[in-house]
């Protein structure tokens, strides 16, 4: 059953089982090298991260205050029918005050966001342009939490001085 190998046999042995060594030894050094680029790709992602939330725990009382802040300042929204009215009554009074007219409001669908609910008006507004941006300032002050989502202005045809502009402006509260 067992008989001696011939020295071709031999060789041609050890050939093969080299090939067979240099094969397992690739085969386990590429998969050592994927884990390895794999590894010191997530140890560089926690580092980054791990020196973010350091960040944000050396400024942890700044965002304390400004949680605070936002609690005091942020109200909830009570009505959602009477919301959209009350926005369109103050911009028609900061409108007023700024001698921009006011031309086809209409109440937005409120849209309920992950944070927040935003009570939209759309409207075209017709004034020169220092009114204008003097009626834009007035509305969106930092405790007022109005945005003006989107405005596209124009020189008004009739009037080179006048300014037209559809906007859309909306008005953010807690859930």
């Amino acid at each position: 059953m067992t008989q001696q190998l011939s020295p071709r046999e031999k060789t041609l042995a050890t050939i093969v089982g080299g090939i067979v060594f240099l094969l397992i030894n690739f085969l386990l050094f590429s998969t050592f090298s994927k884990h390895h680029r794999r590894l010191k790709e997530e140890l560089a992602a926690k580092a980054s991260q791990l020196e973010v939330m350091r960040g944000l725990f050396s400024d942890r009382e700044l965002w304390e205050q400004r949680d605070a802040w936002l609690d005091q300042r942020f109200t909830k929204i009570t009505n959602e029918s009477t919301a959209g009215v009350e926005l369109l009554n103050t911009v028609k009074e900061a409108a007023k005050k700024h001698a921009v007219l006011i031309e086809n409001p209409s109440l937005g669908i409120p849209q309920k966001k992950t944070d927040y609910v935003s009570v939209l008006v759309n409207l075209e507004a017709k004034s020169n342009w220092r009114q204008l941006g003097k009626f834009l300032f007035e509305l969106q002050g930092p405790e007022k939490f109005v945005v003006v989502e989107s405005v596209n202005l124009q020189v008004d045809p009739a009037d080179k001085f006048q300014m037209r502009g559809k906007m859309r402006i909306a008005k953010w509260f807690a859930k």
